[in-house]
């Protein structure tokens, strides 16, 4: 377990809700980061929803039966981030929202604490980076106003620096493989 990510978790929101963009390269620390930060939510009486393709969910299921009870894995709950983002054949952001309100719902009306952990991945797709940019500034908004943490994963190699810049500026935190930084506190220290 990457006992940094446990350590960099109690700089998350204490309110329990906001916007995080994971910059990833070591597919190992990956799975060691979504795996502490599901352990971390399922602790603390709450759900998590992972967006995660078929590939790489196994692999952090089978991480969290080792340090989970069974009664906190039935907190867990997976949705193959393809089939969630492309729903309507395309990356659609409207469609996306409505879809993750609908999956939201039943945790907002119990009032039990949701972290959600969304792995963007595409396939190749001419437009795509002008469809991300919408989804993430509505993203952006929806996650300050709902009781949601929420987790956007990005492979680093995947995109262009100048879409790394504008994904920065949607999101209150940072998280790499090895640290996490509150942007929001940045931003402030900058003015």
């Amino acid at each position: 377990m990457n006992n940094k990510m446990i350590e960099y978790s109690n700089m998350l929101p204490v309110s329990k809700k906001g916007h995080i963009f994971y910059y990833f390269e070591d597919i190992q620390k990956y799975i060691e980061n979504a795996v502490a930060y599901a352990s971390a939510g399922v602790q603390d009486e709450g759900h998590v929803i992972f967006l995660e393709n078929d590939r790489l969910y196994p692999v952090i299921y089978r991480s969290l039966q080792t340090i989970l009870p069974e009664n906190r894995l039935a907190h867990i709950y997976h949705v193959n981030n393809f089939d969630f983002y492309f729903s309507e054949g395309n990356f659609h952001p409207p469609t996306i929202f409505e879809h993750f309100q609908r999956k939201l719902h039943p945790f907002f009306e119990s009032g039990v604490p949701v972290r959600t952990w969304g792995h963007v991945e595409w396939r190749d797709e001419d437009e795509i980076i002008c469809s991300l940019i919408e989804f993430e500034e509505k993203a952006h908004e929806m996650l300050d106003e709902l009781p949601v943490l929420g987790v956007c994963a990005y492979e680093s190699r995947l995109i262009p620096e100048s879409f790394k810049t504008f994904l920065l500026g949607c999101h209150g935190f940072q998280i790499t493989d090895d640290k996490i930084t509150d942007l929001t506190a940045s931003a402030r220290a900058q003015k």
